[in-house]
């Protein structure tokens, strides 16, 4: 239904005809996809069902505690950020570089979460490529 009956006739310019070409090529592929997963659904044995489900199972538990542990990190890093540069000695010529310590390790956190979201979703090898990306955005 969605290929062969969703021509829209009220494009006029090529730019946006190919721009729905592109679409509709998107979605036949998407429904392929699923198509080909439902099939790869049906031969699972029931240890593959288990392990499946326990993978997904480990990735949500891990997607959590990555979720807590970078909220807690930045807390702790914002509310104790005067207290941990007053700790680290200024160099001679530099300064005091303490001021910086909690702007780069709240970057750094920053930076790898989403790295270890795209590990996790990895782990829980989900049948839909879709989803996949959903899960990464």
């Amino acid at each position: 239904n969605n290929i062969l009956c969703s021509w829209d006739c009220t494009l006029s310019s090529a730019l946006e005809v190919e721009d729905f070409k592109s679409d509709l090529t998107n979605r036949f592929l998407q429904q392929l996809e699923e198509r080909n997963s439902l099939g790869l659904k049906k031969l699972r044995t029931q240890y593959e069902g288990f392990i499946v489900i326990l993978r997904r199972g480990s990735g949500v538990c891990l997607y959590l505690a990555v979720t807590l542990a970078a909220f807690g990190l930045i807390i702790y890093f914002t509310i104790n950020s005067k207290a941990i540069a007053s700790q680290i000695p200024a160099l001679p010529g530099i300064g005091s570089i303490g001021s910086l310590i909690s702007p780069f390790v709240l970057e750094a956190i920053n930076t790898a979460t989403p790295m270890l979201f795209q590990l996790i979703t990895q782990l829980e090898m989900w049948d839909s490529r879709q989803t996949e990306v959903n899960l990464i955005l």
